[in-house]
Parts: structure tokens; sequence; C-alpha cells
């Protein structure tokens, strides 16, 4: 079943620097499409999130299979990967929870 994923990106520390804006993330995901043959099924997709001055932004993903993989890659606005941010973790939070992805979480 198709849902929505509401994603606040924000750095740790304040930044407040021009270059952050040259900064974009792109989170890949999966939707659900029916075949001709009217079956579900998964196809991939991924949308572009674009920094602010201060390395922020907010975005709604729409529709994504929250019970698929989604993952996160910090890029250039030219789409050179800079940095793999790891999946992103669907599971409940409290509203304003941080998460954290899986590549900064301890073992």
């Amino acid at each position: 079943m198709p849902n929505q994923l509401w994603l606040r990106i924000e750095p740790e520390k304040a930044i407040n620097s021009a270059d952050a804006e040259s900064l974009q993330v792109r989170v890949s995901y999966e939707i659900s499409i029916q075949t001709e043959d009217k079956q579900n099924d998964s196809h991939p997709a991924s949308d572009i999130i674009r920094l602010d001055r201060h390395a922020s932004a907010e975005s709604k993903l729409e529709p994504v299979l929250l019970s698929k993989p989604i993952h996160a890659r910090l890029e250039s606005r030219q789409g050179q990967e800079l940095a793999d941010l790891g999946e992103i973790d669907t599971g409940p939070g409290k509203k304003g929870e941080p998460v954290t992805p899986s590549f900064l979480q301890s073992p």
C-alpha cells in the first residue's frame, strides 16, 4: 500500500554557507504500480531534495512503499555522489524525533 513520507533534513551543527546551497539529497525508494494483468508490482523511483544555505530542507514523498528500503545519498547539484547517507528508518517515531541514518548508528 503506498504511503507518504515526510522528511526533514538538518545538520547536527548550525551551518550558514552558500556552499550548502550547492548540495542535494537523492532519496531512492519504490512505488506501487499495477501491471497490465492487474497485478500489484513495485517500481524504483527517486526524488531530489535541494538543501538551503543552512543545509536544511523539508519534503514529502508520495506515494512511497514504506515496506521497502528507502535510501539517501548526498550529491552535488550536478549529480555527483559525495556521501552515502544510508537507509532511512521508516519505523514509527514521535513528531520531531530525529532519525539517524544507518551509517551513523552505533553497532
